[in-house]
C-alpha cells in the first residue's frame, strides 16, 4: 500500500487550526508587554518584569514548536494548487491576524526597549536599583543596545 500525502484541503484545516493556537499566543505575549511597560512607569520591579520576560519567552518556544508541527502543511499548501473558498480565506484572514499582533508586539516591546534605555528605571521588590551590568545581561528581546554590553 502506498501512503499518499494528505490535500490542500487538510493542510489548510492544520494550518488554520495551528494560527488560531497563534494568535492567541500573541495576543497574550502583547498583554504580557503591555504589562511590562506599566511594570516599568511604576518605577519598576526587576523581579515582576523578568517574569513577565520569562512568561514572553515560554510563549515564544510554544509559538515555534507549533511553527515546527505545520512544517509539513506549510509545504503541503505551496507544493499543491492552491484552492479558493472560505477555509483558504479563513486562513488568509488568520494569518493577517498574526502579523498585526506580531507588529503590536513589537510596537509595545520597542516603547520598552526605548523607556530602559532611556532612564534604565528598575528596581528590585525591596526598591534597590540593579546594578548596571546585572541588568546589561538580562535585556528584554530587541534592546540592541543592552545586548551589546553582554
Amino acid at each position: 500500500m502506498i501512503a499518499t500525502k494528505p490535500g490542500p484541503g487538510v493542510a489548510v484545516e492544520e494550518l488554520t487550526s495551528g494560527y488560531e493556537e497563534e494568535a492567541r499566543l500573541y495576543a497574550t505575549m502583547f498583554e504580557l508587554s503591555l504589562e511590562q511597560r506599566e511594570t516599568l512607569r511604576k518605577g519598576g520591579d526587576i523581579r515582576r518584569f523578568m517574569d513577565l520576560l520569562e512568561e514572553k519567552e515560554d510563549i515564544l518556544r510554544l509559538i515555534g514548536q507549533i511553527d515546527d508541527r505545520m512544517a509539513d502543511a506549510r509545504e503541503d499548501l505551496m507544493s499543491g494548487n492552491p484552492e479558493d473558498g472560505p477555509a483558504r480565506e479563513r486562513l488568509g484572514g488568520l494569518l493577517d491576524c498574526v502579523a498585526m499582533l506580531i507588529e503590536d508586539v513589537r510596537f509595545v516591546e520597542t516603547s520598552n526597549a526605548l523607556f530602559l534605555d532611556g532612564s534604565c528605571g528598575l528596581r528590585d521588590s525591596a526598591g534597590s536599583v540593579p546594578h548596571p551590568t546585572t541588568a546589561a545581561n538580562t535585556p528584554p528581546r530587541g534592546n540592541r543596545r543592552a545586548r551589546r554590553r553582554t
